[in-house]
């Protein structure tokens, strides 16, 4: 495995963060300033550089531009406790992959671990799954990472609970959450209120990792924990290797697609209640071409609703629908909605349905769609997970093989 390059001249802090990688996993060459590193650039490739901005003979900055004209391909990551604003601006403006605040040393640690793991080749990972651990005690902190410890998951356990929060919202590659059912902060119920309302998480966040309960025994509601957004709770057992286990099922139990809305500026009208059916009955056709009643997919309170809503808000924010005539709208206009916002659905980046129409015939709406072959595979194997993005916040898992 190549090495880390760090370019710090403080001794204390050049030591730690060599140290800390080291444990990590990774290998590690230290040098002082400028012209060592330069000479050492002459010699060796590493994996990543890291250099401090301020060094006892040069800039950092200028040290990025030389490598980036010299070794393009080389990724640097730029460390500074210093006038953020303007260095991070500078260093994003030359090349940087990342600008880190060296005050926020957990936070710097776990982003220079998460860019060397990422630009290592699939059979050198140090790790393939990164999962943070909301904890107040040290020894089950301990003991969870020695769980994981021969395995390909990575804990980074945290007692802070709003220094946890910041990590999710830095997006430094955490895939799951586990936490404790309590903590000194909340827990896990007050982790799940914070994701769900705190407009933090709703700007920055794309899409928040899935959140796992450890809960000391079976007397805590798991209902409550998954209403509030949860996607399990798991009830510490003496045989601790079954959390691994069930950590393990759910990340890799199938490969999860993402259905997103590409191109539609509108407020979205098909959501997961009329979506799910639809993908069900593709999952059994045997054909790519469908003609389906539209009724088999959503009641008429659903239209009434989206109506409502629509007239309510019309021309005000995502509410435009320019297409429509300027006009309290009715079903047949829902449908035109209908009809344009799911072509433009794409599933990993491919078009989901070629064809999708809907017509009145006889007094009963009927839908003529074509779906495309992509989704179709998708839709009947068995071992796959698909989710749904119907907006920034709000992402469903569709169980297309569970009872309609």
């Amino acid at each position: 495995m190549r090495k880390i390059l760090i370019i710090e001249d403080n001794d204390a802090l050049r030591y730690m963060i060599s140290l800390r990688l080291k444990y990590a996993g990774f290998p590690t060459e230290t040098v002082t300033g400028v012209n060592e590193a330069k000479e050492y650039l002459k010699k060796e490739c590493p994996l990543i550089v890291c250099t401090d901005v301020k060094l006892w003979d040069g800039n950092g900055l200028l040290l990025l531009s030389y490598i980036k004209r010299n070794y393009p391909a080389l990724p640097v990551l730029v460390m500074s406790s210093y006038e953020r604003d303007e260095y991070e601006a500078q260093a994003k403006r030359l090349g940087a992959e990342s600008y880190i605040d060296k005050s926020e040393g957990t936070l710097m640690m776990e982003t220079i671990i998460n860019y060397a793991n990422s630009f290592l080749p699939a059979e050198e990972k140090v790790f393939r799954y990164r999962i943070l651990y909301i904890s107040d005690s040290e020894k089950q902190i301990a003991e969870m990472q020695t769980n994981f410890a021969e395995t390909e998951f990575r804990i980074l356990g945290i007692r802070n609970q709003i220094l946890a929060e910041d990590l999710v919202i830095k997006n430094i590659g955490v895939q799951l959450i586990l936490c404790d059912a309590n903590t000194e902060l909340g827990g896990a119920m007050n982790l799940l209120y914070t994701f769900r309302n705190h407009s933090l998480f709703k700007r920055f966040c794309e899409e928040i990792p899935p959140c796992f309960v450890i809960a000391d025994n079976a007397t805590d509601d798991r209902e409550r924990y998954i209403s509030a957004g949860a996607e399990d709770v798991i009830f510490v057992p003496k045989d601790k290797g079954s959390i691994v286990r069930k950590v393990r099922e759910f990340i890799e139990d199938g490969e999860i697609h993402k259905i997103t809305i590409n191109g539609f500026s509108d407020m979205p009208v098909i959501t997961d209640e009329f979506l799910r059916p639809l993908l069900q009955v593709i999952r059994s056709s045997d054909l790519l071409y469908m003609v389906l009643n539209m009724r088999k997919m959503i009641t008429e309170k659903y239209e009434e609703y989206f109506c409502q809503v629509i007239n309510t808000n019309r021309g005000i924010g995502w509410f435009q629908y320019t297409y429509i005539t300027n006009r309290l709208i009715n079903v047949d206009d829902l449908y035109r909605i209908m009809e344009r916002q799911i072509l433009c659905f794409e599933v990993d980046g491919k078009k989901c349905f070629e064809k999708f129409e809907i017509k009145q015939e006889q007094g009963t709406a009927v839908i003529y769609l074509k779906c495309s072959e992509y989704l179709y595979q998708l839709c009947r194997n068995k071992n796959v997970r698909m989710k749904f993005r119907y907006s920034k916040n709000i992402v469903t898992e569709l169980n297309l093989f569970a009872e309609p």
